[in-house]
């Protein structure tokens, strides 16, 4: 619980697994390898689910703590705002203003 308590209130960053290639040809260990966790999650759901999810917090705090994994680039203060260079877009938007 303490953990989870820190893990909430930390900047730390979690894999969000969206990286991962599907489409790429692995070896068929890695098949076999997939189908022995998922049956063992299937069989000790109860338990194997607790142990997943703290072992993904558990490896976030361990990568936080000692900065392991992709480091957070600085973004400009308005990088999600849009760039309005078209005359027209001025023009509209200040149309919208009146």
């Amino acid at each position: 619980m303490t953990l989870l308590a820190f893990v909430m209130v930390s900047s730390f960053r979690y894999r969000s697994f969206k990286d991962i290639d599907l489409k790429e040809r692995l070896h068929f260990q890695y098949l076999i390898l997939g189908l022995i966790v998922f049956v063992v999650v299937i069989l000790k759901h109860e338990i194997m689910l607790f142990v997943l999810f703290t072992l993904y917090a558990g490896l976030g705090t361990a990568f936080g703590f000692f900065r392991l994994g992709k480091s957070v680039r600085k973004m400009r203060p308005n990088a999600y705002a849009p760039a309005k260079t078209d005359e027209n877009d001025l023009v509209e938007e200040r149309k919208e203003q009146i």
